[in-house]
């Protein structure tokens, strides 16, 4: 890549040099950004064996837990350790709300805590694994 002031004050005209350099550059990143490639690495799916079927390649459920409880997800419980939920008031229903991040669920917790007294003390932010919220989402 050579950089487009380069050798400017040899050149009878730098702006128009400056121009087709660009054009150049441009064109070369086009040509190289769109020209047809083997799968990328991080994409790559091996092919099914001879007699596979499309859903032999699904994860078992065991295996699905296995990887679900390595992924923490962050919820708030009261002072007498239980899950906080968000209720409805003309639906009646209620929500477990849950946060892939620590800090999503401490500004949660501030907000409920300026909404409702009884959740200034004892509350915290509680990490639990995925799979185990799979599991009470089954029950």
């Amino acid at each position: 890549m050579q950089f487009p002031f380069h050798n400017s004050h040899q050149d009878p005209n730098p702006l128009a040099t400056f121009v087709q350099n660009i054009k150049t550059q441009a064109a070369q990143f086009l040509q190289s950004a769109l020209k047809p490639r083997a799968q990328p690495p991080w994409a790559n799916i091996s092919a099914p064996r001879a007699g596979a079927h499309r859903f032999d390649l699904a994860m078992s459920t065991s295996e699905v837990e296995e990887r679900l409880a390595g992924v923490p997800v962050y919820t708030l419980s009261n002072n007498a350790e239980e899950f906080v939920l968000v209720s409805g008031t003309r639906t009646g229903k209620s929500l477990g709300l849950f946060c892939f991040k620590k800090e999503d669920a401490e500004a949660l917790l501030d907000q409920v805590r300026s909404m409702n007294r009884e959740m200034r003390e004892g509350s915290r932010v509680v990490p639990v694994a995925l799979n185990k919220v799979k599991d009470s989402a089954i029950s």
